[in-house]
């Protein structure tokens, strides 16, 4: 028979348990957490002069990002390009390793409302003008345009 000691014991091994399956899960999780509310430009540069020229290019398209509940997330070294704020300690602690997983061989990658990559590019391909087209072009998108 459990005492009311082994009960506690149990329940502190279950909680422990399940706190590893989610932390094992957690990297996937991270950006999960932004489904069905921001579509995302996510992804990790490390050349020379391109995390200036993303972010100089950024700033004047912060209002067709926010029409499109565009979210940038782009890792350049130990900093990160982002439209929203520079407070990242908001953002998930392991969420580079989670924007590796989804953008693969390529530096950036548009993910949809519903969590799914869209689109990937790379640099020398890399423009807004295409990335509003892509999510313009979206069906959910188009239901925002048309007031639904």
């Amino acid at each position: 028979m459990f005492n009311h000691s082994g009960y506690f014991t149990l329940w502190i091994a279950v909680i422990v348990a399940c706190s590893t399956i989610v932390s094992a899960n957690d990297s996937s999780a991270t950006l999960e957490s932004y489904r069905w509310q921001k579509r995302l430009l996510i992804g990790a540069v490390s050349e020379p002069g391109v995390a200036e020229t993303l972010t100089a290019e950024m700033h004047k398209h912060l209002e067709a990002l926010k029409e499109r509940k565009c979210l940038v997330l782009i890792r350049a070294g130990e900093k990160w390009i982002t439209n929203e704020s520079n407070d990242l300690r908001r953002y998930p602690p392991n969420l580079s390793e989670a924007v590796l997983k989804k953008i693969k061989d390529y530096p950036l990658a548009l993910i949809g409302l519903d969590g799914g990559v869209k689109s990937r590019y790379h640099i020398k391909e890399f423009s807004w003008e295409q990335v509003f087209s892509e999510i313009d072009s979206m069906p959910m998108r188009q239901r925002e345009m048309n007031g639904y």
